[in-house]
């Protein structure tokens, strides 16, 4: 009789653990270079980004594309302390190729200040692994009067705003995650030249995806936003 108890028991407990749900997701507590900061400080890595699709800007009532971009900068592994959103991406470096005015005429794209970004760790959950596809958060290219772009040519304007960023953690070929950046909240200033196809304050509508991959000598990994 009791090795029947046992047997029973051992198979409640056993029901009992499949019937559990798995850990929960909570709000980012940390980012990380996987699998740290266990073995790893939290500190600032060497990064780039190079664009995985078209680089497509709606400006007013203009489509603009360009055939490429890269850039290179810091990704900011620490804890999620610092204010409502939490910078995790730093460019320092950006460069945009192949882009046209509406007439044809080529445009150069000029980076003037860094250009963040940052997560929101108070509207989401993540969970640890490299599972999340959809971590928020906001691009920023500068304030009115101190704008991190500037396109350049017979058509110029600067580029100021924030707009919506998206960080997908699955490593895909290469070993590379992918940022989303997309939507609107950028609109352009001190414009000429344009013939009035493109005007001051006029929205810009951002569509491009970046291959993000840290490059810093011996501690290349995944990035891992954690609860």
């Amino acid at each position: 009789m009791k090795r029947k108890h046992l047997t029973v028991a051992a198979a409640f407990l056993a029901v009992l653990s499949f019937a559990l749900p798995a850990q929960a997701a909570g709000p980012i507590n940390d980012v990380v270079v996987d699998p740290g900061p266990s073995t790893r400080p939290y500190q600032d890595y060497a990064m780039t980004a190079v664009n995985a699709s078209a680089v497509i800007a709606t400006i007013g009532a203009v489509t603009l594309s360009c055939t490429s971009a890269s850039g290179g900068g810091l990704f900011h592994s620490r804890l999620s302390t610092a204010g409502p959103f939490p910078r995790y991406l730093t460019l320092n470096s950006l460069a945009v190729f192949g882009c046209l005015d509406p007439l044809g005429r080529p445009i150069t794209i000029t980076q003037n200040c860094a250009i963040t970004v940052s997560a929101r760790p108070a509207t989401q959950t993540v969970s640890a692994g490299l599972t999340d596809t959809n971590v928020t958060g906001v691009l920023d290219a500068g304030p009115i009067g101190g704008p991190c772009v500037s396109a350049s040519g017979a058509c110029f304007f600067d580029i100021y705003g924030q707009t919506a960023a998206s960080f997908d953690e699955t490593v895909k070929l290469g070993g590379v995650q992918e940022l989303t950046i997309g939507g609107s909240g950028l609109a352009v200033r001190n414009v000429g030249g344009c013939l009035g196809m493109i005007n001051d304050g006029d929205a810009i509508t951002l569509s491009i995806a970046f291959d993000v991959d840290i490059t810093q000598a011996g501690l290349g990994g995944p990035i891992d936003f954690r609860d």
